[in-house]
């Protein structure tokens, strides 16, 4: 998910998927009058920027006998959205949550060649251990175990915390859906005693809803609800079940797929009216938008991770998809945002603009959208039209979207009635602690620092000015001494307090298994730990290989 991403839970929850820092300032050449900068990029919450102003001052507590000075730049989250997308940062704060349930949808992304591969990491070592062809899964399972433990110890990601959570919800509110995998909770099952709409609040402006360009959770949650795939997540985590598919079937002999879809799957615009059915040609569509050469799509990928080759629509209700391996999450892959259809027509009509307002989106899930003011308020109204629309109880959610977030603005508006449920950080897991209406969990995602090398050639007179990158990052030393200087500890149970937790490592705990064996087994406790005195030797060995001398 990516994925991974974010809704209210947790301080990742306020960040996003994709965080990115600014370009450095000039490093310039060694005298000893020089001072050489590493920028990091915050998100525009209060909870972000408590988390990253600590984690700056341990690093310049440490390193401060050197000429090397930590800026934390703010941006809106879409402006850093961007920048991460360009590669134009050194160090970011990002989260990932899964997209499919097996290991490489957290260690493909670091892949060479890997769309997603925002810091230029370009080991072989370890993109021959993630890649999977040929091998059995015992085998692909144990190097993606050692895959794990290369990545970490050469210092380009910095795992901080597998991300938890701590909410209040209004007891009246039943049947939200928790999703580890794609998007983070579906609302067609909720139900709330009055009968009225969910009234939610959201720290980030909506993105986008064009399922080929979505990459973050915001955009993830909309399109989780107010579109469907062929198959959406059910109650089961983990599960795949009927949504515009209502029949599936995989033939070995031929390698392939068949899903017929429903004929009462419509697609509904802003008024709440029927356009027109959906067809098997608007996921050929969609998918061909997604998985063309010259795509833009940070998501094209997933075509090879679900082993497709060939798809095509038979007639308006039949998609048949051909794989070169029946790999076991491919069920799970077709509930996830990239794979949803999109009307063909309507998104040529409406060219780049598709997906940006209320009148360039067409819905065809379980709510339609009816509002989206981008700066203030989103609105999903029941879709009548619905194929499932018995199920669906709630008349709507509403969401209020308030940017610059304050946990403690979020808790005044749930006692004030105005939203039925709110996450909790910091001093307020304590204040709510004994209340029946709290509840905790953890969730399958990793916040993380990851750190640009792609750009970086290792010589501080000389960076990539155009795309950033910052050279002191480029060695190794430095890298773990970052990782190695920060409590993560006081992170999670101090700043946070919301049921997160530390993380030495990037594939969630209790995320994967094969034939019984926890991918955690393999690295016990994790890699590159809490530790100063490790952290200020590495530090003291890269600024010697760097040329640089203490003020």
């Amino acid at each position: 998910m990516k994925k991974l991403v974010l809704a209210l839970l947790t301080l990742g929850l306020v960040l996003s998927t994709a965080a990115c820092s600014s370009k450095p300032a000039d490093n310039g050449g060694t005298s000893s009058n020089e001072t050489y900068t590493i920028r990091v990029l915050n998100y525009e919450s209060k909870t972000a920027t408590v988390l990253m102003e600590y984690v700056v001052q341990q690093w310049e507590e440490l390193f401060g006998d050197y000429p090397v000075e930590f800026v934390i730049d703010t941006l809106p989250f879409a402006e850093k959205l961007q920048k991460c997308t360009e590669g134009d940062f050194e160090i970011s704060f990002s989260g990932w949550s899964p997209d499919y349930a097996w290991p490489t949808t957290f260690l493909d992304m670091w892949k060479i060649g890997s769309e997603y591969n925002e810091i230029g990491y370009a080991s072989e070592e370890y993109t021959n251990l993630v890649n999977g062809a040929d091998k059995d899964p015992a085998t692909a399972f144990a190097d993606l175990q050692a895959a794990e433990k290369v990545l970490l110890e050469d210092g380009v990601l910095i795992p901080v915390y597998q991300r938890g959570g701590t909410m209040v919800q209004n007891p009246d509110v039943k049947g939200i859906i928790k999703h580890s995998i794609g998007f983070d909770y579906s609302y067609k099952w909720a139900t709330k005693a009055d009968g009225t709409t969910i009234n939610l609040l959201e720290t980030e402006k909506l993105p986008s809803l064009d399922a080929m360009l979505a990459t973050d959770a915001v955009s993830f949650l909309n399109l989780g609800n107010l579109a469907e795939g062929l198959l959406i997540p059910g109650e089961a985590e983990g599960s795949a079940i009927e949504g515009v598919a209502n029949e599936w079937n995989f033939d070995e002999a031929t390698m392939t797929w068949t899903f017929n879809l429903r004929d009462d799957a419509n697609w509904i615009d802003s008024k709440g009216q029927v356009v027109r059915p959906v067809t098997a040609n608007d996921f050929v569509y969609a998918w061909d938008r997604v998985f063309a050469e010259d795509s833009v799509a940070q998501y094209k990928f997933m075509k090879d991770i679900a082993k497709i080759t060939e798809y095509k629509a038979v007639d308006d209700k039949t998609l048949t998809v051909t794989v070169s391996e029946n790999v076991p999450y491919f069920e799970s892959l077709m509930t996830f945002g990239t794979f949803l259809p999109v009307p063909a027509e309507f998104a040529e009509e409406k060219g780049a603009t598709y997906g940006t307002t209320l009148d360039t989106f067409l819905s065809n899930g379980p709510f339609y959208l009816s509002k989206w003011d981008h700066s203030s308020e989103v609105i999903w109204t029941k879709n009548d039209n619905y194929w499932d629309a018995d199920v669906v109880k709630i008349p709507g959610v509403t969401y209020r979207v308030i940017e610059q977030y304050d946990p403690a603005t979020g808790v005044a508006l749930f006692n004030d009635g105005a939203i039925d449920r709110v996450g909790l950080s910091g001093e307020f897991v304590e204040q709510f602690k004994d209340d029946p209406r709290t509840f905790s969990f953890t969730e399958a995602s990793t916040f993380y620092f990851m750190i640009n090398v792609g750009n970086a050639n290792g010589v501080v007179e000389e960076y990539d000015q155009e795309n950033g990158g910052n050279p002191l990052l480029d060695n190794l030393n430095v890298r773990k001494a970052l990782a190695l200087a920060f409590d993560k500890a006081f992170i999670a149970y101090e700043l946070d307090k919301n049921g997160s937790i530390p993380s030495d490592y990037f594939v969630p705990a209790n995320f994967s298994t094969y034939e019984g064996e926890p991918y955690e087994a393999a690295r016990g406790e994790g890699y590159m730990h809490y530790n100063t005195e490790e952290a200020l030797k590495y530090w003291e060995a890269g600024m010697e290989e760097l040329g640089i001398s203490k003020k």
